[in-house]
C-alpha cells in the first residue's frame, strides 16, 4: 500500500451525520454486490456495531470526489468454543475493498492489521465467512465448519422412538418475547458444542425480529416458537417465516437453539407439525444429529454442502491450550506462517487432555502451513489425506502420530453467521 492511502479507525462515536459512515458501509455493499444502503440500513449498522463494541478498520485516500473511504475491515471480539476454554476470537464480520482500488494491497493491509493487532490483544483465534475461496488461505485462513441447505419433507418427519425428545411445552409466541431469554438459551448451546461461535448483538437483533434485510426495518413476517421445561422457563426457540402459498408450502427457519439436544428435537417435531405445510426449510452442518434421530433420514434432502466458517490461529501456545484433544501424546510440528503470528518449530504435548506448546531446537516430524493446520484443527480433514496431495510433509508414521492426537470425535457445530 502506497503512502496515498492511510490506514485508520472510524470512532464508534462519530457523530451520526459523519459521511464516513456511509461511505465504510457503502465498501462492503459495493463489494458484495449489494444496493447502496438506505437511511434504515445505516441506522442499523451503526446500532448494532456499537452495540458489538466492534473495530472499525478503514482505509482512506483523495479521490476525484473528495476524502473517501475505499477499504474497510469490522471485525468484533467473539467466544469461540474451542473444547477446553470458552477462548476469545477476532470475528471478522465483513472486508472490503472499492474495485478502482483494487491490487494495491489494501485488502492485505487490513487484514494484516486486524490479525497483529488480535494476537498483541491476547486472542488466539480469528474466523470469517468467505465469499470466495481462494483469498483467505494465504492469510492462513482454512475452513472449519461446513454448512448445506436442507430441505425437510413433513409428511415423512418422524422421530425414532428411542430420540431424546424434551418434556415440557412448545408454545407460538412474539419474536420480542424471547428478549429476556434469548441469551440464556445461546449461551447454554454455545457451552455444550464444540465449534460454537457465541452469538452477538446483530444476531440476536435479527433473531428478535428488530432489523430484516428483506424489510430494510422490523421484521414482518417473522414468527418463533419458544420450549418452556417443566418449571416453565424457556430453554429453547426457533424463529421461521411463510415462504409463500405455492405448492408445497415452506416455511423457512432462521434460527434453533436449544439448550440440549432433546430441546431441539422437540422444537423440530413442533415445527414439523404444523398444519397447512409441506416442507421446512434450513440449513444443516455434518455434525447436525437431527438426520440420525429420524425414522426415515430421506425426510431430510440436503443439497449444496460448502464451506461455513473459517478458523485462522493467531497465537499457536494460547490456542493449543484452549483446545480439547482425548488423546495423550505429543508431537514435533514445523508451522509455515507468511505473516509470522505462528511461525517456528513447536514441541506440542498433551497431558490429561490438555496440551502446551513450546518453541523447540528439534528436528520437527511433521511441517505444515498455518491454514492447514486450521482445517485439521476441527477435525474436518485428516493430515493424512492432506500429505497425499503434498500439504502435510513428513513421515507416514508421523503424520498419522500427529493425525491421532489432533482427532476429535465430538462434531462441531456452529450456528452463527458472521
Amino acid at each position: 500500500m502506497d503512502d496515498s492511502y492511510q490506514y485508520g479507525l472510524l470512532p464508534l462515536d462519530a457523530p451520526d451525520d459523519d459521511p464516513r459512515w456511509r461511505q465504510y458501509l457503502d465498501v462492503f455493499r459495493l463489494t458484495l454486490l449489494d444496493e447502496p444502503a438506505g437511511d434504515a440500513q445505516l441506522a442499523f449498522f451503526r446500532r448494532n456495531r456499537r452495540a458489538d463494541d466492534a473495530r472499525l478498520a478503514m482505509i482512506t485516500t483523495r479521490t476525484h470526489v473528495g476524502d473517501t473511504v475505499v477499504g474497510g475491515c469490522s471485525s468484533i471480539v467473539g467466544r469461540y468454543n474451542a473444547g477446553a476454554e470458552d477462548a476469545a476470537t477476532l470475528v471478522i464480520n465483513t472486508i472490503g475493498v472499492n474495485p478502482a482500488h483494487r491490487r494495491r494491497g489494501l485488502l492485505r493491509e487490513l487484514m494484516t492489521q486486524q490479525l497483529q493487532q488480535a494476537k498483541a490483544d491476547g486472542i488466539p483465534f480469528a474466523t470469517l465467512s468467505a465469499s470466495e475461496a481462494t483469498i483467505y488461505g494465504r492469510f492462513g485462513f482454512a475452513p472449519s465448519t461446513r454448512i448445506g441447505e436442507v430441505t425437510i419433507d413433513v409428511n415423512k418427519f418422524k422421530l425414532r422412538p428411542t430420540a431424546p425428545v424434551a418434556a415440557g411445552q412448545v408454545e407460538w409466541i412474539e419474536p420480542g418475547f424471547l428478549a429476556e431469554h434469548v441469551d440464556r438459551v445461546t449461551d447454554a448451546f454455545h457451552a455444550r458444542q464444540l465449534g460454537s461461535v457465541r452469538p452477538y448483538a446483530r444476531t440476536k437483533m435479527e433473531i428478535l425480529g428488530e432489523w430484516s434485510g428483506e424489510a430494510q426495518g422490523p421484521a414482518k413476517k417473522l414468527r418463533a416458537v419458544a420450549h418452556f421445561d417443566e418449571s416453565g422457563q424457556v430453554d429453547g426457540f426457533a424463529t421461521f417465516e411463510h415462504t409463500g402459498w405455492e405448492q408445497p408450502r415452506r416455511v423457512k427457519v432462521f434460527s434453533l437453539f436449544g439448550s440440549t439436544l432433546g430441546v431441539e428435537l422437540a422444537l423440530w417435531q413442533a415445527l414439523a407439525s404444523m398444519d397447512l405445510i409441506g416442507q421446512l426449510g434450513f440449513y444443516t452442518q455434518p455434525g447436525d444429529p437431527l438426520p440420525l434421530a429420524l425414522t426415515d433420514e430421506r425426510a431430510m434432502e440436503i443439497k449444496d454442502f460448502g464451506d461455513w466458517t473459517w478458523l485462522r490461529i493467531l497465537d499457536l501456545p494460547a490456542a493449543i491450550a484452549a483446545r480439547s484433544f482425548e488423546r495423550d501424546g505429543e508431537v514435533i510440528v514445523r508451522v509455515e506462517d507468511g505473516l509470522g503470528l505462528a511461525d517456528g518449530v513447536w514441541h506440542i504435548t498433551v497431558l490429561g487432555g490438555r496440551g502446551s506448546a513450546v518453541t523447540t531446537d528439534e528436528a520437527p516430524h511433521v511441517a505444515l502451513d498455518i491454514a492447514e493446520l486450521a482445517r485439521i484443527w476441527e477435525s474436518n480433514d485428516s493430515p493424512v489425506a492432506l500429505a497425499h496431495v503434498g500439504r502435510v510433509e513428513g513421515e507416514p508414521g508421523a503424520i498419522r502420530d500427529f493425525a491421532s492426537l489432533f482427532y476429535r470425535a465430538e462434531p462441531v457445530r456452529n450456528l452463527t453467521g458472521y
